[in-house]
């Protein structure tokens, strides 16, 4: 099965300030020109089928991130 597919990611971050804390989202094609999506359960981040959870920043180097390109380019989900 084919799936429509679009160049874009969405940055999830938190929003340790608001009371209570929550995420915010941005979407991107280019890291360079953001797109604001809103807080969880807001607008087009309304929760239906998932529960957020904390993530991590790691540090990637030039080199592992273009292993990880190469990988997933090889290795997708069809």
């Amino acid at each position: 099965m084919e799936t429509d597919r679009e160049d874009k990611w969405v940055l999830m971050y938190d929003v340790s300030w608001l009371v209570p804390q929550n995420f915010g989202f941005t979407e991107t094609s280019d890291f360079v020109n953001f797109t604001y999506l809103g807080h969880f359960n807001e607008g087009v981040m309304k929760a239906t089928n998932f529960i957020p959870k904390h993530g991590a920043v790691i540090h990637l180097t030039a080199e592992e991130a273009d292993r990880l390109e190469e990988y997933w380019k090889v290795n997708a989900r069809k």
